[in-house]
């Protein structure tokens, strides 16, 4: 029965995604143009219904609506990023990660790789662009790591020390969701607004609407995280929120950070110490790629030029 329910709701979603995409027609005009790059129309409207489609949003014009500036920052982002790729002629990036990420899509209906190319296309919807936009990412974390990885060396004995700490003791770990904005866009009315949408439209929402972080393309999910691997600064607030509830804004160098709680275990076991000495390793190197990505794609938004027609 739950099966049946499922597939009535895809078939109900596809239909409705299906109607409005043949109802709509729009003259392809220039909508902005970044650098030399131009955004469209038209991939202004295949961004929008792909955000809707792939996050199984019933289509409606205020759904529509509601995605077209997110549609098109996201497009803009994307721009400045492949502009940027293809300055430095970054050509490789992690097929594995692409894969896994339209796996993971094509599971949401139920089907292979093969059958969600087959639904794209009996819904009008650019299947190529949709992978396009990953690649631009998975290219994107290419190009940061090969410019800093000289400057992401781990301290072994910073991390050797994190473990000794971890030997024996109680851990808690939170699996966590974000929404990070930019400290240059932060205000007491943008947070506001933020804890505004989160109320009344949900955490995935907000992600969709205002997040930067690499994490949104997980709907802000970050998963799974350690106490023992956190600052100070966010353990103090973390520690005295409950599942579901979220925190006060978190200051970082370079941007602000809002977090959602989405579970909590503990644990008194702590085994196989090289893989977690991998894991904390990992962390500390992703955590200062994702900081140097930031900062980089910043310096570029403010120098690059953004016209909208």
């Amino acid at each position: 029965m739950r099966k049946n329910l499922i597939n009535f709701s895809i078939v109900f979603f596809l239909v409705n995604l299906n109607t409005i995409a043949l109802k709509s027609e729009i003259n392809n005009t220039i909508v902005v143009k970044v650098g030399n790059a131009l955004i469209t129309s038209i991939d202004v409207q295949n961004e929008i219904m792909t955000n809707l489609f792939v996050n199984k949003i019933l289509i409606t014009q205020a759904s529509i609506d509601k995605n077209k500036n997110y549609s098109i920052k996201n497009l803009i982002n994307k721009k400045i990023k492949r502009i940027e790729v293809n300055k430095y002629n970054v050509k490789n990036y992690s097929k594995k990660d692409l894969n896994n990420y339209i796996e993971q899509t094509a599971k949401k209906f139920n089907v292979d790789k093969n059958g969600l190319k087959k639904i794209f296309k009996e819904n009008n919807i650019n299947y190529d662009l949709f992978v396009s936009r990953y690649e631009t990412e998975l290219l994107w974390n290419t190009l940061i790591y090969s410019i800093y990885r000289n400057q992401v060396n781990i301290n072994i004995i910073d991390v050797e020390n994190e473990i000794e700490k971890l030997k024996n003791n109680r851990d808690i770990e939170y699996n966590l969701s974000e929404v990070e904005i930019l400290k240059t866009d932060y205000n007491e009315e943008k947070v506001k607004e933020i804890l505004e949408v989160i109320k009344n439209n949900g955490f995935e929402v907000a992600v969709r609407k205002y997040s930067i972080s690499k994490s949104a393309n997980n709907k802000g999910v970050i998963g799974w995280v350690s106490a023992k691997s956190l600052t100070n600064k966010y353990i103090q607030l973390i520690k005295k929120l409950n599942i579901d509830e979220i925190s006060a804004p978190i200051f970082n160098e370079n941007s602000v950070t809002i977090l959602k709680i989405n579970e909590i275990k503990e644990t008194n076991e702590i085994t196989e110490l090289e893989k977690l000495k991998e894991k904390i390793t990992n962390e500390k190197k992703e955590a200062k790629l994702s900081l140097f990505s930031r900062s980089h794609f910043s310096n570029l938004e403010n120098t690059i030029s953004i016209d909208f027609k």
